[in-house]
């Protein structure tokens, strides 16, 4: 099966200038993941996760320090900046990765599977020469494996 086939469409997407609590309504209000963010050209800019929201409510990680000959060395890695970049974030710009995966509409289902597990991506948005076509999450993928299952089950009845 390919992405096209279980991808959804029309994809719900938010302005860089969309408020948190906007994003946030349009996540519960559409069961959805994530939000891919698109600038005002339709360029896809960066994806919006539960994770990311969710991340403005937790304890931020304090960076570290070491103090030598008088000196303070901080130790800050790129997981404290980003949570204190959603602590403050206010709209979809502030609280956006623009380092996300991207799936094909043309590829195996398996492969948009693999990437969500190796890559912990959730959702992958759906882009086909450069343009936003559709979107897969986890969830979609678990409504294909129901699917599958049932259609085994009705199988083995039948015989």
């Amino acid at each position: 099966m390919k992405v096209r086939d279980l991808m959804r469409t029309p994809v719900i997407t938010v302005p860089p200038t969309a408020r948190v609590a906007e994003v946030a309504k349009l996540m519960v209000e559409n069961h959805a993941s994530g939000l891919p963010v698109i600038d005002e050209d339709g360029a896809l800019v960066g994806l919006v996760t539960q994770e990311d929201v969710v991340a403005k409510h937790a304890k931020v990680h304090v960076p570290t320090y070491l103090g030598i000959l008088g000196y303070a060395l901080p130790f800050t890695s790129q997981d404290s900046d980003d949570d204190i970049r959603r602590i403050l974030a206010v709209t979809a710009a502030d609280l956006m990765t623009d380092r996300f995966v991207t799936i094909a509409p043309d590829r195996d289902v398996d492969e948009a599977a693999t990437a969500m597990v190796d890559k912990h991506a959730n959702p992958l948005p759906v882009v086909e020469n450069e343009t936003l076509v559709g979107i897969i999450s986890r969830t979609d993928i678990l409504r294909l494996v129901l699917a599958e299952e049932e259609d085994g089950d009705q199988d083995a009845r039948n015989v």
